[in-house]
């Protein structure tokens, strides 16, 4: 379904369309099967957006644990020692492929799959409302009776080295959709970034501390990043505050430096005026000193960010800097530094003991392929449609609130700072000169 044509001038999309034919009938149940595409395609989006997800489990032949039959667990040899022929040699590995329980680490053969099968069950593995209307089932080609483990491996091995084969096999065949981007991030990379230093404590290197804030109706999110040169950096504080008062009470308190040389203190917060704005804008006429609002450009732009005014004459914040944000700028940068080592020039690193609710939240995004008027682009979209990327958006706003402090350009004070070295000796040429001053 993910190839039907989208909606048209004239009328919705397909699957609406269909939909709205069942409406006089009051017993309707709708069926919608089909492979996914791209997590931004109809079947995926419906998936997510399922009242329940139901996966198949199956009991494990040696412990009887039940499991769910995951492409991770298929176990083939590599190619060293293999046939010559480079088709031989994936067809040999292939045939030695094996599924290894996750539970008990036994082999698991296809002979098991059919008593296997009739005794599996489904099992909800996420439940995003208790009322159950909408119900998605998930499965892969691993649980057909008709299809070998050593199949499913052969047809990896075909495919792995061509994109668009490969696209296939995530798709047709692991029931999953196919991420064509080099910026994947994870919690679990996330929290892989931790340090040694608890949270509220300020690294050694650190030479300026900024702070994000997205604004939601209910709450306010927040997080306090310290910076140091090369645009290194590391989350020493977040959280959830239910007004702008307790952000407040957060961005001014001072915080201990690792080395004992003094405390620090928020720099400057960018703050979200996209969803509260006249309580944003009156809010960081208040706090000027430290605070001003920001809000995701509507359009590509050239540069990271452009400073604006608020032009709006009955607020408080009139004439004040307003920070459009290219927020995928900043959120290219974010994802490729968190792929550096942790002391690596330019880190991105988080505080020791970070709480994986965090980690979740600033990796909610990825990077992937949209088709916009006949052309194919690359955005950042939501992997899952029910979960939250606030503090991800605390964490853009806080590296462009770096930005405009000059973050790229900390590295030059310690140059400044380098005492001169010994001058140049003279050249036989000039001194021959100095001597000689008037031989012209």
């Amino acid at each position: 379904m993910d190839k039907y044509p989208g909606a048209s001038t004239k009328e919705s999309d397909p699957i609406s369309l269909a939909r709205e034919r069942t409406k006089t009938f009051q017993n309707r149940k709708i069926f919608i099967t089909s492979t996914p595409t791209i997590t931004t395609g109809h079947v995926w989006k419906s998936l997510q957006g399922c009242d329940v997800e139901k996966h198949y489990f199956v009991p494990c032949p040696h412990c009887g644990k039940m499991i769910e039959l995951q492409w991770s667990q298929v176990k083939f040899p590599g190619g060293e020692g293999m046939s010559a022929s480079s088709q031989a040699n994936l067809a040999d590995r292939a045939e030695m492929a094996m599924y290894v329980c996750p539970e008990c680490g036994a082999i698991i053969t296809d002979q098991h799959k059919p008593q296997m099968l009739r005794q599996g069950e489904w099992r909800t593995v996420k439940e995003n409302s208790p009322h159950h209307r909408k119900v998605g089932f998930w499965l892969n080609t691993l649980y057909s009776p008709f299809v070998r483990f050593s199949d499913v491996a052969r047809e990896f091995l075909s495919s792995k080295d061509d994109p668009e084969k490969l696209q296939n096999f995530v798709n047709s065949w692991l029931a999953e959709p196919w991420e064509d981007t080099n910026l994947k991030t994870s919690a679990d990379l996330v929290l892989e970034r931790q340090t040694h230093l608890p949270e509220l404590i300020v690294p050694a290197w650190a030479k300026l501390l900024t702070g994000g804030v997205d604004v939601q109706e209910n709450c306010v999110y927040w997080t306090i990043r310290a910076w140091g040169n090369h645009i290194r950096s590391q989350n020493i504080a977040h959280g959830q505050a239910l007004s702008l008062e307790e952000v407040e009470r957060v961005m001014n308190l001072s915080y201990q430096r690792e080395d004992g040389g003094g405390n620090m203190v928020v720099n400057l917060a960018l703050i979200d005026s996209g969803d509260q704005t006249d309580m944003v804008y009156d809010f960081c006429a208040a706090n000027s000193e430290w605070a001003l609002p920001g809000k995701g450009a509507s359009t590509k732009m050239y540069t990271h960010y452009r400073m604006s005014k608020v032009n709006k004459p009955t607020s408080r914040a009139y004439g004040m800097d307003l920070v459009l944000v290219d927020t995928d700028k900043y959120k290219d940068m974010i994802a490729g530094r968190m792929r550096k080592k942790i002391e690596e020039k330019g880190s991105w690193t988080v505080y020791a003991g970070c709480d994986r609710e965090y980690a979740e939240q600033v990796t909610a995004e990825h990077k992937v392929n949209v088709k916009k008027g006949g052309r194919t682009v690359q955005e950042w979209v939501q992997k899952h449609s029910h979960g939250d990327n606030h503090y991800l958006d605390c964490e853009v706003y806080a590296m462009c609130a770096a930005d405009i402090m000059d973050v790229r350009f900390l590295y030059l004070e310690d140059e400044a700072e380098k005492p001169a070295g010994p001058a140049p000796a003279a050249t036989p040429e000039e001194d021959w000169i100095k001597a000689h001053e008037n031989w012209i």
